[in-house]
C-alpha cells in the first residue's frame, strides 16, 4: 500500500531519534522534542506524545482524518494509540465533512480505524447538523460515521435522538434506530419510532416503522407569578401510522398505512389509508376513503375523499358522503358533504337521501341542511321546477 512520506521525528532522553510507524508510517505527526517520553528498558515498550497531530491518508495519499490531542499513548506491542481530549477533521476527498471533539479516543487496526469516546461533538460545516453520543466510528473507505450510547443529531430544523445511528457523508444522510425520537424545532411536533432517515439536502425524514406523532400547541406565555416556569406544549393532535415521510420544508407529513389522527379540541378522530397532515395549519387532507367521527356527539361522516381544517373546525368530504347520528339512528348520504363541528350544522349536496327510525321517515332531494345529533334535517329539490322532494313514511 502507497503511503505519503513520514517526517515524524521525537527526541528521547538518550538522545536516539525514533520514527513512529503505525503499520508502515500511516500516522505523521509533528512533535516539538519536548513532547515526548521514554519508558524504562525491561517495560512493555510504548511511547507518550503530548500536543500531538496525528493523521491519515488512504492510498491515493488524501488525508482522511487529522486529529490534534493532548495526550496520546502508543503500545507497540498492539500497534494501538490511546488518544486524549481530541479536536480535529473527517476528510473525504480533501473536503471537511466532520469537525469534531471529543474526551478521548484511540486509533486500531494499524492507523486505519479511529474510534472516538466521551462527550463527542461532531459538526458537518456544510449544512450545521451536530452529532452528540459517546461513542464513534470513522469508516473513510465507506463514507460513514458510526455513532452510539446517547445519539443525539440536530440542525436548526430538527432533533433526532436514539440509541444508535449512522451518518453518510457523501450524501449527507442519518440513519438512526431503536428508540427514536423526532422533535421539530420549527414545527411545532414530536414522533417516536423504531427507525428513521433522515435526507439533510431534501429536508426530508422518513419512517417506514410504525410512528407516533404528537403535534402541539403553542404554550401560554407564563403568568407574572410564575414567569421562571418553563411552559409545558400541550398536545392538540396524535397520529399514528405504519409509515410516515416528514416534508419539513412544507412542514407537513404523509401518512400511509391504518392512519388514524385524534384531535383533543375539537374532539374529533380521522381515519384512513393515506393522510396528509399540516402540522403549522392543522389541516388533514386524504385522496382516500376515509371516516371522521366527533367522539362527544357520535356523529359519523364517511366518504371517498375530504379535507379537514380543524383549527376552522370544518370538514369537506365527496364521493359517497355518508353521515350517520349513532346516538339516535338517522343516516344522511350525498355526493358532496359539508360538516361545521361544533355547531353540528351539515350541508349536503347532490342526490341526497336522508333516513331515520324514530319517527321513522325517508326523504330525497337534491340538498340538504340541518343538524344530525338532533336530527332537523330539512330536504330541499334543489330550485329548479323539475326538481322536488320525495317522501316516504316508513309504517
Amino acid at each position: 500500500m502507497k503511503r505519503k512520506p513520514c517526517r515524524r521525528k521525537t527526541s528521547l532522553g538518550v538522545g536516539l531519534v525514533l520514527v513512529l510507524a503505525l503499520g508502515g508510517c500511516p500516522l505523521p505527526v509533528d512533535l516539538p522534542a519536548e513532547t515526548t517520553e521514554a519508558t524504562p528498558a525491561g517495560y512493555e515498550q510504548q511511547l507518550i506524545l503530548n500536543n500531538a497531530t496525528l493523521e491519515n491518508a488512504d492510498e491515493a495519499g488524501n488525508v482522511v482524518w487529522k486529529v490534534q490531542v493532548e495526550r496520546a499513548v502508543y503500545q507497540d506491542e498492539t500497534k494501538n494509540a490511546v488518544l486524549e481530549t481530541v479536536t480535529g477533521n473527517f476528510l473525504q476527498d480533501g473536503e471537511v465533512v466532520l469537525k469534531l471533539s471529543a474526551d478521548g479516543g484511540e486509533i486500531t487496526n494499524e492507523g486505519q480505524q479511529i474510534v472516538l469516546r466521551d462527550n463527542i461533538i461532531a459538526t458537518d460545516p456544510r449544512n450545521g447538523v451536530v452529532l452528540r453520543c459517546n461513542l464513534l466510528y470513522w469508516f473513510p473507505e465507506e463514507g460513514r460515521v458510526q455513532v452510539e450510547d446517547a445519539v443525539d443529531g440536530s440542525n436548526p430544523e430538527l432533533r433526532v435522538e436514539a440509541k444508535t445511528a449512522q451518518y453518510w457523508t457523501e450524501d449527507q444522510r442519518v440513519e438512526a434506530k431503536d428508540e427514536v425520537v423526532i422533535t421539530g424545532l420549527k414545527t411545532p411536533m414530536q414522533a417516536r419510532t423504531d427507525q428513521v432517515e433522515w435526507d439533510i439536502p431534501a429536508q426530508k425524514v422518513r419512517s417506514e416503522t410504525k410512528i407516533m406523532i404528537d403535534r402541539y400547541d403553542p404554550p401560554d406565555p407564563p403568568t407574572p407569578e410564575g414567569e421562571d416556569a418553563q411552559p409545558t406544549p400541550v398536545v392538540s393532535d396524535r397520529i399514528v401510522a405504519d409509515q410516515a415521510e416528514f416534508n419539513l420544508e412544507q412542514e407537513i407529513v404523509i401518512l400511509t398505512g391504518n392512519v388514524e389522527s385524534r384531535s383533543m379540541d375539537p374532539p374529533v378522530q380521522i381515519a384512513s389509508n393515506q393522510i396528509i397532515w399540516n402540522l403549522v395549519t392543522r389541516i388533514v387532507r386524504s385522496d382516500q376513503p376515509l371516516t371522521v367521527i366527533d367522539r362527544e356527539e357520535e356523529i359519523t361522516i364517511t366518504a371517498n375523499q375530504g379535507i379537514a381544517d380543524l383549527a376552522k373546525e370544518v370538514v369537506r368530504v365527496s364521493g359517497g358522503a355518508r353521515g350517520v347520528n349513532r346516538r339516535r339512528p338517522a343516516d344522511l348520504y350525498a355526493n358532496q358533504m359539508i360538516w361545521q363541528i361544533r355547531p353540528q350544522e351539515v350541508e349536503a349536496v347532490g342526490d341526497v337521501i336522508y333516513q331515520q327510525t324514530d319517527p321513522p321517515l325517508h326523504l330525497t332531494g337534491s340538498r340538504a341542511v340541518g343538524t344530525l345529533h338532533n336530527q332537523r334535517i330539512v330536504v330541499s329539490g334543489g330550485g329548479s321546477s323539475t326538481s322536488r322532494v320525495t317522501t316516504i313514511i316508513v309504517p
